[in-house]
């Protein structure tokens, strides 16, 4: 897990950044091109739909699959992703930590973008009840291993308020 909190299965950056390489003949992608753009494993559903040109079942219609994914075809070539909220799960079912964890960077707050890469951590009431109780708020870009914890702060209230309100929307 190189230089990040925890491991494999946690919801801190350790238990799941990973690298992600592309490679497709020439022309295809950007080559050499780095990006820090947040993707999840859900997202290569709507991605090689897009590639093999085979639509995703219609949502309005009530069909159901690969609801929360994104195509990652405009990054493989350079371009940038809309800006939306990642969530990741403690698959230990975690008793005294999150059991949740959204992340979204620069999320904008009564109209204003809160710079920063932004990670909130929820206990299992958001999954099991839809209730929003935070217990951790970091900072990855000043603080990767994810070690100062700033829920309490008072400056932040607005940021959490609108946080939690983007996770009860996307839960």
């Amino acid at each position: 897990t190189g230089p990040v909190r925890s491991n494999k299965g946690s919801c801190f950056e350790g238990g799941h950044r990973v690298p992600f390489i592309v490679s497709w003949p020439k022309g295809k992608i950007a080559k050499g091109k780095v990006s820090d753009q947040l993707i999840g494993l859900q997202d290569l559903y709507a991605t090689f739909s897009e590639v093999m040109g085979i639509a995703l079942p219609d949502l309005k219609k009530g069909e159901k699959g690969a609801e929360d994914s994104l195509s990652l075809l405009p990054a493989w070539r350079g371009e940038k992703l809309v800006n939306r909220p990642m969530f990741y799960n403690d698959h230990k079912e975690s008793k005294d930590g999150a059991a949740c964890v959204m992340r979204i960077d620069n999320p904008k707050v009564g109209g204003k973008s809160v710079p920063g890469k932004w990670k909130i951590f929820f206990d299992d009431s958001l999954l099991r009840y839809g209730k929003a109780i935070p217990t951790e708020l970091f900072e990855l870009s000043s603080d990767p291993m994810e070690s100062k914890n700033r829920i309490a702060e008072k400056g932040l209230k607005p940021l959490i308020q609108e946080l939690i309100s983007t996770a009860r929307l996307h839960r």
